[in-house]
Formats: C-alpha cells, structure tokens, sequence
C-alpha cells in the first residue's frame, strides 16, 4: 500500500547518529555524523508544524547576528523503530534535529517531529 503512495513522499532523506564527539582547540565538541545503516534514501515529506508560517519558525535578532530555530514534522514511509530522539534526518542537504519519534499504530509508518536551527550573520 505505501509503495502506492509514492507521490505522497516526493522527498527523499537519511537517518544519521552522533558516532564520536571531537573536540576542538577551544574544547567545544563536535558530533562526527554517519549514516545509519538500513536507514538511507527513505521516503519523506516534509511539512512545517506552525502553518501560519510559510518557514514554520522563528527568529530572534541580535546585533551581529540572527538565530533561527523551525520546526516540522518529516512523515517516513514506513515503520522505523530503530529511529531515535539524539539521531537526526538529513533532507537534500538540510539536517532536522529529532525531537520526538511518532509511530503510528499499526506499525506502518513513523513521524518525526523535527527541529532545524540556523545562525545567521547579520550584513
């Protein structure tokens, strides 16, 4: 039946988990990512959770700079129990922080309610 639904997942994406913590000169760590094995080129759609907002988030300004932080919900075609809150989703290029894992009740299919923060340097 999902795979009758290809239209309703026009997206494609990755599950990555946190495999090692580097740490800087400064001593501020930083999370090596890989791929979750299994968990490649999965379906998805995309979708902000506040639909007022054409980004689905929010900025707060600052005088050098501007911090972005939006959230969404990425429907997975399929059911993905291995999926974890400290892992995230990778979507042409973008990385969805995973807040909460949602399956749904007949072991079909799995949301993610995601988060994505951005820095922006004021010009």
């Amino acid at each position: 039946m999902l795979a009758a639904l290809g239209a309703f997942y026009p997206s494609s994406g990755t599950v990555q988990q946190n495999t090692e913590t580097a740490f800087g000169t400064l001593g501020h760590s930083t999370p090596t990512w890989t791929d979750l094995a299994g968990h490649t080129a999965l379906g998805c759609r995309v979708a902000p959770i506040n639909q007022m907002s054409p980004q689905g988030g929010q900025e707060q300004r600052r005088a050098e700079f501007t911090v972005y932080t939006g959230t969404h919900h990425i429907a997975l075609q399929g059911y993905y129990p291995a999926i974890k809150e400290e892992m995230r989703f990778v979507v042409d290029g973008q990385a969805y922080n995973i807040l909460r894992v949602e399956p749904d009740g007949s072991h079909t299919q799995t949301r993610l309610k995601t988060e994505i923060v951005r820095v922006l340097a004021d010009e």
